[in-house]
């Protein structure tokens, strides 16, 4: 169903007034996005009104063009101009700080404020809060929703506060709208309709406990936004995408009435008659030129969608993992209106931020990079980093052993070359990683799941010493159809020809439990003893202790801590028909003492 170009006329009554502030309002929109119209039409009354607003906008936007910077973000304009809202570093990154990102998106805390356009006069609002990443005002202009590492906040500026933080204090937010009558609408990272926020009456409502079925996402006039509704699926259609319903992006009336579905996808932003959506699981983008032609969809990337918009003359900007496995870097992506891609940059921040005037992006983390879209060159940027490079060495090995293992997990490929450049077998003591990751990945079935794949590595802890390395760190990693894993690692390195590699998983050599394995695995390796536990399998054979690894259990999975682990994996070297064979032998923790529990030599990667 093609949309009503006149829906204006029709809606107003025909009340020559109401009309001509209608489209007062939507060209002063259209203005600060950048983007045309594309097809409405101005009556010849407004035209002395529009350029005297063109006039005063683009002196407004020279000068929050000027004022926007790496330091000085500025985020929002309030609807009557008189005050702005940015942010500004809350503190100096500090190299020696944990958790530590060195995957995926770093946490960058912000103070945000409201600064009065004619003083410059700044009233702090929050401190430490994640980069913001999307702004909104309610219809009236009172109240600005802000988004920021999944966290919303709300502020009222006739209050001059914050409002509904305890009950938005648990709320996961990865996008959100208004409605018209000033209800707000939002999207979670694994559910497209969230939660329904009611901001006068202090209320959150969760999807499940409301009727509603469109989620508005964007207004595109008085009496139309673009929102998400959730299709229905059949059996058949239920099999082929894994058992859950899909988005769909919709233009809908204020009353919930859906007048046109533009396909599958979740909203991301408008620019005229063109959208952006990306896919579920937030892989995937996708661009519609013109609404009108909702079947022309263009198909912009695959890879998992850290932030995308629509910035100077329409252009498009998209950010993306590099896959440069050994650097926590992204890719920022420039494409033309035809969905062309016409520029690459390599970035380090993970939060796309535009000027006012859409003329300069930063992407906000890491180095700050800042880019003039105008031109299309790179600004400027800091060096952020303090480290060394001793720990710069660590952290590459350390991500390009996590994505060689998460490679494997979420898509099913076995690369053998990374493993041989990041794992390593060592001796005295015994650590045998390399050994475990090419018996996972050989032991184990595997049933692809996803195509694409992204991950996050948040150090806990780290400790080096002369040509060892320890640490703990946790590793999220998501896969395109949905499934993912959150899992702690603790991992020892060692440095030997200039090169650090991974030797242990969760080997803890300078532990007192490991010390207390090594002491009872000695004594049961006795002649005399062994024989009772072994049953016979090593009568007159040399055998030798190999690694010592912990493993806790709820689910048999690798110890991050080892005064947590209740399971002791051992491998165990032996003599036989003139080849050395491994056998495993595990322990079992009951109460404060280590029994054994099986003894085998099949699937040696596993507990069990």
């Amino acid at each position: 169903m093609p949309i009503e170009k006149d829906l204006y006329m029709i809606e107003v009554g025909g009340i020559r007034m109401k009309l001509r502030i209608n489209i007062f309002i939507l060209l002063l929109c259209l203005l600060l996005s950048g983007c045309s119209p594309g097809g409405t039409q101005v009556t010849k009354e407004s035209e002395q009104e529009t350029a005297d607003l063109n006039s005063q906008q683009d002196l407004l936007k020279d000068r929050w063009d000027r004022e926007f910077s790496r330091e000085n973000i500025i985020i929002s304009i309030s609807p009557d101009q008189l005050s702005y809202y940015c942010m500004q570093p809350a503190s100096a990154y500090h190299s020696d700080d944990f958790p530590r990102t060195i995957k995926g998106a770093e946490p960058v805390g912000m103070n945000l404020y409201r600064v009065d356009s004619q003083t410059g006069v700044r009233e702090l609002i929050i401190a430490d809060f994640p980069v913001v990443t999307l702004a909104r005002w309610n219809p009236r202009g009172t109240m600005l929703a802000m988004m920021g590492g999944r966290q919303l906040i709300i502020y009222d500026a006739e209050k001059n506060s914050l409002i509904m933080q305890g009950e938005l204090e648990n709320e996961q937010v990865s996008y959100f709208g208004w409605s018209s009558d000033g209800t707000i609408y939002t999207e979670l990272p694994d559910l497209p309709n969230g939660s329904i926020i009611f901001p006068i009456e202090e209320i959150v409502l969760p999807a499940y406990e409301t009727y509603e079925e469109v989620y508005y996402k964007y207004k595109i006039d008085n009496d139309l936004s673009y929102g998400t509704w959730v299709d229905k699926l059949s059996n058949e259609e239920l099999k082929q995408y894994g058992g859950l319903a899909r988005p769909v992006t919709v233009i809908a009336r204020n009353d919930g009435t859906i007048i046109k579905k533009m396909g599958y996808g979740r909203f991301r932003d408008a620019c005229g008659n063109s959208i952006l959506q990306v896919g579920e699981n937030l892989f995937g983008l996708y661009y519609t030129p013109d609404v009108e032609n909702a079947e022309n969809i263009i198909t912009l990337s695959e890879e998992y969608i850290y932030g995308a918009c629509f910035a100077w003359e329409g252009k498009i900007a998209y950010l993306v993992q590099s896959d440069n496995r050994e650097e926590n870097n992204f890719v920022l992506c420039i494409a033309d209106r035809n969905g062309e891609k016409i520029k690459e940059f390599d970035v380090t921040g993970s939060n796309l931020l535009l000027s006012p005037g859409k003329e300069i992006i930063c992407a906000k983390g890491g180095q700050d990079e800042e880019i003039d879209l105008t031109t299309l060159s790179l600004m400027n940027s800091v060096n952020a980093s303090q480290l060394g490079h001793v720990e710069q060495e660590i952290y590459r090995t350390i991500r390009g052993a996590m994505d060689t293992y998460c490679k494997w997990d979420m898509i099913g490929e076995s690369d053998w070359q990374a493993v041989d450049k990041y794992f390593i077998d060592t001796h005295e003591p015994e650590q045998w990683a390399w050994f475990d990751i090419m018996h996972t990945f050989k032991e184990t079935a595997y049933e692809r799941s996803s195509n694409k794949y992204f991950i996050s590595l948040a150090l806990q802890e780290l400790e080096i010493e002369g040509n060892r390395a320890s640490t703990v760190l946790n590793c999220m990693v998501k896969g395109s159809s949905g499934c993912g894993s959150g899992q702690q690692w603790a991992l020892e390195l060692i440095e030997e020809n200039g090169r650090w590699q991974v030797t242990g998983l969760s080997t803890f050599p300078d532990s007192q439990p490991r010390r207390e394995i090594e002491s009872l695995v000695s004594t049961i390796l006795k002649k005399g003893t062994r024989d009772s536990i072994f049953q016979g399998q090593l009568n007159g054979r040399e055998v030798s202790m190999g690694q010592i690894q912990f493993w806790q259990l709820s689910s048999p999975q690798l110890a991050a801590d080892v005064e947590k682990a209740n399971y002791c994996k051992v491998y165990l070297k032996v003599q036989e028909n003139e080849k050395e064979s491994i056998y495993k032998l595990i322990f079992r923790k009951d109460q404060n003492y280590w029994v054994v529990n099986t003894f085998t030599k099949e699937n040696l990667s596993s507990l069990f």
